[in-house]
C-alpha cells in the first residue's frame, strides 16, 4: 500500500512541478489508465525525478494552457478515496 502511495504522490508531484514550469502540460491520466499501467514509472524502483529548467524550454504556452476542466481537483483526495473504496471491497 505505501508503495503504491508514494508512485500516486510522484505522480501528483510531477504534474503539478510542470504546471508550475510554464511549458506544456500533458492532461492528468484517467485512473483506469494509470491504475492499469501509468503507476509503473512511478514505483521506487522504476521512478527517476527529472527537474525541468522552464527557460530551457521556450515561451512555450500553448492555448490548452487555460483550459480549465479539471484544474482545480485535489489529485490526493481522489486518489485516496479511490484507494479506500478498494480496501472496503467496492
Amino acid at each position: 500500500e505505501d508503495h503504491m502511495l508514494r508512485a500516486i504522490q510522484r505522480y501528483i508531484a510531477e504534474h503539478k512541478e510542470k504546471e508550475k514550469g510554464g511549458g506544456f502540460v500533458p492532461q492528468w491520466q484517467h485512473g483506469s489508465t494509470f491504475f492499469n499501467s501509468g503507476y509503473v514509472d512511478y514505483l521506487d524502483e522504476n521512478y527517476v525525478h527529472t527537474h525541468r529548467n522552464p527557460q530551457s524550454e521556450g515561451s512555450g504556452q500553448s492555448a490548452f494552457m487555460h483550459y480549465e476542466n479539471e484544474r482545480n481537483t485535489d489529485w490526493n483526495d481522489v486518489f485516496l478515496k479511490a484507494w479506500l473504496l478498494q480496501e472496503e471491497g467496492f
